[in-house]
C-alpha cells in the first residue's frame, strides 16, 4: 500500500509464478482501498516499480453533523438559504431532494442545485432564493444513492431566532481554584453566538458570570474559585435576539474543588 506500516497481510496472500506476482485480497475493505506500489528485485540497480489504485466499491454515507441539522433564513422573501449535503460512495453518488416528503422540482426557478465531488466524497448544494415563510420553512430530506445502496440526511430550514442549548456540558479538569469544562455548540440560530458562564456556589446563593472567550471558542477554564466548595454551574448561548435559557438538563454540571491536597470529585 502507499503506506507499507498500514498493509495487514491477514486477509492477503501473495503468488508468484514464474516472473508474475499477485497479490490476492480475498475480502476487500474500504480501509484498503488506495495506491499499492510492485517492486522486483533481481539484484540488478534500479528495480522496477509498478503502481495499480485499488477501488472498493461501497454504499453512500451521508454526513450527519448533527441528529438534525438547523439552517436558518429570515421568511420574507429578501434572503436566501443553502442546504449542504455530502456523502462518500462509490462508483458514483446521485443525489435527490424532498420538501416535507415531496419531491422538489428543481425546474423551480428559486431552487438551484449545484454538484461537486472530490474523490469518493459527493456533495450537493440547494440553496432556495427568496426565502418564504409559508412556503419554505420546512423539513428538507436529501438522498444520496449509487448502485450499491442508499442514505440520507434531514435538514430543517427555520426562521432566524435565538440559538438552541449548548450540548455536553463536561468538566475536564478541577483545580482548587479552577475548573476546566468542555461543551459542543448548539445550533446558533442563524446569527453569530457566544457563550457565557453561569455559576453559584450552595453555601453562599447568588449568580456569578463569566464571558467565554474567543466567544466560539467550546473550551474554558473558569477561575477564581475557592478550594474546598461545591459549585453549580450552567453554561448559555446567546445572540443578538437572546439568550438559550437554562431549562435544557444537558448545559449544567455539579463540581467540588479540591482542598490542594485531594483529588476533584465531579458529578
Amino acid at each position: 500500500g502507499e503506506d507499507e506500516d498500514d498493509l495487514n497481510l491477514d486477509d492477503m496472500e501473495k503468488i508468484s509464478k514464474g516472473s508474475t506476482g499477485r497479490l490476492r485480497i480475498h475480502q476487500a475493505k474500504l480501509s484498503q482501498a488506495g495506491a499499492y506500489q510492485c517492486i522486483v528485485d533481481n539484484g540488478v540497480e534500479p528495480a522496477a516499480r509498478g503502481l495499480v489504485r485499488l477501488v472498493v466499491r461501497f454504499a453512500p454515507q451521508v454526513d450527519h453533523p448533527t441528529p438534525l441539522t438547523k439552517v436558518a433564513a429570515a421568511g420574507d422573501s429578501t434572503s436566501s438559504a443553502t442546504l449542504h449535503c455530502r456523502a462518500r460512495g462509490v462508483p458514483n453518488i446521485d443525489f435527490t431532494w424532498t420538501k416535507n416528503g415531496v419531491p422538489l422540482d428543481l425546474q423551480d426557478p428559486r431552487y438551484t442545485e449545484h454538484r461537486y465531488h472530490q474523490g469518493v466524497v459527493h456533495s450537493s448544494l440547494l440553496t432556495i432564493a427568496n426565502v418564504s415563510a409559508a412556503q419554505d420553512y420546512a423539513l428538507f430530506t436529501c438522498t444520496a444513492t449509487n448502485a450499491l445502496g442508499s442514505d440520507h440526511t434531514d435538514i430543517q430550514l427555520v426562521s432566524i431566532g435565538r440559538p438552541d442549548p449548548p450540548l455536553g456540558l463536561k468538566v475536564v479538569s478541577v483545580t482548587p481554584n479552577s475548573v476546566g469544562l468542555e461543551w459542543k455548540p448548539g445550533f446558533d440560530g442563524g446569527l453569530p453566538q457566544r457563550f457565557q458562564i453561569r455559576y453559584e456556589t450552595l453555601e453562599a446563593p447568588g449568580f456569578l458570570y463569566a464571558d467565554v472567550l474567543p466567544p466560539q471558542a467550546t473550551t474554558f477554564t473558569l477561575t477564581g474559585l475557592k478550594p474546598s466548595t461545591r459549585y453549580r454551574i450552567w453554561l448559555l448561548a446567546s445572540n443578538a435576539l437572546g439568550d438559550s435559557g437554562l431549562a435544557h438538563k444537558g448545559i449544567q454540571v455539579s463540581i467540588t474543588t479540591p482542598d490542594g491536597r485531594t483529588e476533584a470529585q465531579s458529578s
